[in-house]
């Protein structure tokens, strides 16, 4: 009688990201879940947050439910943004005092909340392994525009 070989220990995540990379599939979780399908930005969320993480090597290890809090505070965040750009940054209440526009507080609420789970998934710069990597010059500024202003 044969001994059964042993398996090795530990996951075997980058093996089979390595795999799926080499046989050009996409990877496994890439397109939104049916009740994000519907919401543009979030749908687009979902699969930038995706891209990046399998392009890491962690999106088999990433719940699916921080992806899906990802996608859903970035839709809020985007819509909260184009009813201030429509509206105007105030409004007037039922007295016809001048207020905050009500969408500004949610803006708040939904940055910190991406800010809390992009520290999660390790996509903020000082908990990447990316953090010292130059960023590729080719393909559009996406900065250009906001330190247009800055400046």
């Amino acid at each position: 009688m044969r001994p059964r070989a042993m398996p090795t220990r530990g996951p075997k995540t980058k093996a089979k990201a390595a795999a799926r990379r080499a046989s050009k599939a996409p990877p496994r979780g890439t397109e939104p879940p049916g009740h994000l399908a519907d919401d543009e930005h979030a749908a687009d969320a979902w699969r930038h947050l995706t891209a990046l993480l399998s392009e890491a090597g962690n999106l088999e290890r990433t719940d699916p439910t921080i992806v899906e809090a990802y996608a859903i505070n970035v839709s809020m965040l985007r819509t909260c943004h184009e009813a201030v750009a429509r509206d105007g940054p105030i409004t007037l209440n039922a007295a016809n005092c001048p207020v905050p526009h009500p969408a500004a507080a949610m803006i708040n609420a939904a940055t910190m909340r991406l800010k809390s789970i992009c520290y999660d998934l390790g996509l903020v710069p000082a908990t990447s392994k990316y953090a010292a990597t130059p960023t590729d010059a080719t393909g559009p500024d996406r900065w250009g525009d906001l330190l247009g202003v800055v400046g």
